[in-house]
């Protein structure tokens, strides 16, 4: 990927992120407020999440992983996207806006 369109990169890992979120919470039959509960974290922060309109966090992702029986599927995707973050800021690039995703 080139160096121009490096932050575009990070603004489509985190689109994926929210798009996965929701596919695995809705495939386990899971409403916003169910998974919240699961991980201690409201149904409106992890709304927001899958909209575009907040980042996780790495403990968040954790919680989410072991909620969703998914392994170290999100800890390792937001791992990733921060070590790509990292390396945008040393070439002086921002991600454009994270995407926003409306419901499906």
């Amino acid at each position: 990927m080139s160096r121009k369109h490096q932050g575009d990169g990070i603004a489509m890992m985190y689109g994926f992120f929210a798009a996965e979120l929701r596919r695995r919470r809705l495939a386990a039959g899971l409403r916003l407020d169910d998974l919240g509960r699961m991980i201690n974290f409201s149904a409106s922060l992890i709304g927001k999440i899958e909209n575009g309109d907040r980042v996780p966090t790495p403990d968040l992702a954790k919680r989410i992983d072991k909620a969703l029986s998914t392994g170290e599927l999100f800890a390792n995707l937001l791992e990733a996207i921060r070590k790509e973050s990292r390396a945008a800021a040393d070439w002086g690039l921002r991600p454009r806006a994270v995407p926003r995703w409306s419901a499906q």
